[in-house]
């Protein structure tokens, strides 16, 4: 350990590498619900042409917004980790509540191969659909989704795991917004107050 980590939880000349390495995540993550909420119009004016790339775009964002949440909750319990995610926290006023700590989610995420393996294994019976956008209120007890997003109540589900997405979306615009001003304030971090 350097002698700044010590004082530090993150040494201020370093600062700046965890601020552009966590922009290129939420800059793609704002990609992907840019495209989201393109091809959400286009079903509200009967272009349906796009639905899987609306499927994709979720996923994606689901993705990326599981690796932001490893900088403010990191996996590892030692030291130097732990400290860069309070500094982090503290800096972007990340509460314990926030939908980016949802292990599950980021589990679910890293692991998807394997959760994909014991999904299959159970056995399936029913109408199994790989991809579905529609609305939830549409669909019977005995389909089975790989990938669905509900319109009707803004979900997304993948091997019959749901998940709000408007919560998750609305923490990655103020990352982003607030990794924005950092980068214009010389690269820095917040001091907590």
């Amino acid at each position: 350990m350097l002698p700044h980590q010590n004082e530090f939880k993150i040494w201020y000349p370093y600062e700046v590498f965890y601020i552009e390495s966590m922009f290129t995540l939420a800059r793609s993550a704002m990609l992907e619900v840019s495209v989201f909420h393109e091809v959400i119009r286009q079903i509200m004016e009967k272009d349906a042409k796009n639905k899987n790339l609306l499927i994709d775009a979720v996923q994606n964002f689901i993705t990326y917004s599981a690796s932001l949440s490893r900088y403010f909750w990191p996996s590892s319990r030692e030291l130097i980790h732990v400290l860069r995610g309070e500094k982090l926290r503290e800096a972007f006023s990340m509460e314990d509540s926030s939908p980016l700590k949802d292990r599950k989610l980021r589990n679910f995420i890293e692991h998807f191969d394997e959760k994909l393996d014991s999904y299959l294994a159970k056995g399936i019976v029913g109408n199994i659909i790989p991809n579905y956008v529609g609305y939830k209120s549409h669909i019977s007890e005995v389909d089975h989704f790989f990938r669905a997003y509900f319109l009707d109540e803004a979900v997304f589900r993948v091997l019959d795991i749901e998940y709000k997405v408007d919560p998750i979306i609305q923490e990655v615009v103020k990352v982003h917004n607030l990794l924005i001003d950092f980068n214009e304030n010389g690269g820095r971090l917040p001091n907590a107050s």
